[in-house]
């Protein structure tokens, strides 16, 4: 593009559009159909989703074999680009965690959006800094989103109000 090269393969495009592509159907998921609204009410009030009819526990095993599908498909579109061994995802774990801290641990758009800003920063600092500072980048990034907005950037909820 305009006589550069820029690294970004089919296999990167294609990592992109799985990622647009689940995030998607999980908030239509979430906030379109009965099981998402199910899911929602089991994990913020348990005790009130009982009392309304709904089967916590299988709720919440299905929401769990969601995350399950979700871990899984993010080590079928990691794995390819790096070499497989025991540990390989704990990379992606503590950076995944960072980035939903970031944009807000209740919005998805917030954790993609967490995701952006944190992978643009390391490789910001990577690429024209040191690649040593990969992880002390991500970490000031985390105590200056706690410290300014502590629920996240693009977080919905509201605290409460004694």
């Amino acid at each position: 593009i305009f006589g550069s090269i820029i690294a970004f393969s089919p296999f990167n495009l294609m990592v992109l559009i799985a990622v647009t592509l689940s995030m998607i159907l999980l908030t239509i998921l979430f906030q379109k159909t009965n099981i998402g609204l199910a899911l929602r009410a089991s994990a913020y009030a348990p005790e009130i989703a009982k009392l309304s009819g709904i089967r916590v526990d299988a709720v919440r095993t299905l929401g769990w074999a969601l995350a399950g599908a979700a871990g899984g498909l993010a080590g079928m579109l990691y794995i390819p680009g790096t070499n497989l061994y025991p540990n390989a995802m704990d990379v992606l774990l503590v950076f995944g965690f960072i980035a939903a801290v970031i944009g807000g641990l209740d919005s998805l758009f917030g954790a993609v959006a967490g995701a952006m800003i944190l992978g643009f920063a390391v490789n910001f600092s990577a690429s024209y800094i040191s690649y040593k500072l990969v992880f002390p980048t991500a970490f000031v990034i985390l105590i200056l989103v706690l410290l300014l907005k502590p629920k996240g950037i693009f977080s919905s909820s509201k605290g409460r109000r004694d």
